[in-house]
């Protein structure tokens, strides 16, 4: 199992879990999230070269991607700079498109892979965070889309 933070002190408590690989990620860098693809990537390749299973099985790939990474401000619209709005909108979906395309190639080796988005019922009803509604909102409808067939 892989865990990821932009800061590694955050997930101190999981170091001592057995099999949990922590990763530094910050996924509004694509430099970052490549970085973790490769780290990823290659700890699955070694277990598969370790795996003692019949010549041309498949390969094991990453089961579950969960993008559970977002931000929030609660002002008014009016209050509310466009820049924070850019910082919210791409955390909360260029993020996990990035970080779903990035992976693609390691979800595809799974049987069974699944993309977990988190969303929020902010993407259905307005509340006061506009940029966070629409964020969510669009984030929804691209999980729809791609559930369609990427």
């Amino acid at each position: 199992m892989f865990a990821t933070a932009r800061r590694l002190e955050a997930m101190q408590d999981l170091e001592s879990l057995p099999g949990v690989v922590l990763i530094q990620l910050d996924v509004t860098k694509e430099p970052s999230i490549r970085a973790a693809f490769s780290e990823v990537e290659a700890r699955l390749n070694q277990e598969n070269q370790n795996a003692t299973s019949p010549q041309g099985a498949v390969q094991k790939g990453l089961d579950i991607l969960v993008n559970n990474a977002g931000i929030i401000t609660i002002l008014p619209f009016a209050d509310t700079a466009t820049s924070v709005s850019q910082q919210i909108i791409e955390t909360n979906l260029i993020a996990p498109m990035t970080m779903t395309k990035v992976f693609l190639p390691l979800l595809m080796r799974s049987t069974d892979a699944c993309i977990v988005c988190v969303g929020s019922i902010a993407g259905l009803l307005p509340t006061g965070a506009s940029g966070y509604n629409a964020s969510k909102a669009g984030l929804r409808m691209w999980c729809d889309t791609v559930r369609m067939g990427m």
